[in-house]
């Protein structure tokens, strides 16, 4: 084990669910843990009364939850609400504690499309794909509604969702996200990627006729054709069918179908 950290409080009998990636918590220790690496998930779905009451049923941290529950009842932010626990906890060392609610002010100011972003991110990290898209389409709709960021942003949130789409082996969604990132980056990387997705879906041919009416030059699809080949074959699985189980069950507990 490269790091091991000892709890100073009791551990619960029941855990906290963090819902949005499915991770039961047991002690304030593995709460911190989790709030001090995933600070773009930290939102309303875990600070709330639920997690509140736990602490104090739970835990037995019955000041914290007073002061967390005066928190609630005003108009909060993150930081407003994560930093008592750190402090109640002294977790783990005054340095850390520093680092942290430095990284909580720099998420409050950035654009709220940045921050949704960051967090469609996180889930996509977890496995969670559906909520990744989920949160990518709505950083999207909230750049255009606000005007705060050109197509840059946009493109990216494109062919992150085109990736979440990989995952899942949607295979007409990925080539339609690749698309649309590539017509607003107008790089060769977006390029590359929607390429790349075409002869994933539809072979050379279809790489070719999609290469065609884009205007793009052969010599582009041969390289995609190229590196395609030179891509490492998976390792077949010493128990196929004992695979196939388990990359049901992770299908169906990363998306919830």
């Amino acid at each position: 084990m490269s790091e091991c950290m000892l709890c100073q409080v009791r551990r619960a009998e029941h855990p906290y669910l963090i819902e949005s990636i499915g991770l039961n918590v047991y002690s304030v220790e593995e709460l911190l843990y989790f709030m001090e690496r995933n600070i773009p998930l930290l939102d309303g779905t875990i600070l709330n009364e639920d997690l509140v009451r736990w602490l104090k049923d739970e835990l037995h941290m019955r000041r914290l939850s007073v002061n967390l529950s005066m928190v609630l009842q005003r108009n909060f932010s993150v930081r407003d609400f994560v930093m008592p626990v750190f402090r109640e906890v002294h977790y783990p060392d005054e340095k850390t504690i520093r680092r942290v609610d430095e990284e909580l002010k720099k998420e409050e100011d950035k654009p709220s499309p940045v921050r949704m972003k960051e967090c469609g991110d996180c889930l996509f990290g977890y496995g969670r794909y559906l909520r990744a898209i989920d949160t990518y389409r709505a950083a999207i709709e909230e750049a255009e509604r606000n005007e705060e960021s050109g197509d840059s942003l946009a493109g990216i949130l494109w062919h992150n969702i085109g990736c979440a789409h990989a995952r899942l082996f949607q295979m007409e969604e990925l080539v339609s996200c690749m698309e649309k990132s590539f017509r607003l980056l107008k790089t060769g990387e977006a390029r590359d990627a929607w390429l790349f997705a075409v002869l994933m879906r539809d072979g050379s041919d279809g790489l070719a006729k999609a290469a065609l009416a884009a205007g793009i030059d052969g010599s582009v699809t041969r390289e995609i054709e190229k590196k395609a080949r030179e891509l490492p074959r998976p390792e077949q699985p010493a128990d196929p069918e004992q695979f196939l189980v388990d990359e049901v069950r992770a299908y169906h507990r990363n998306t919830g179908l």
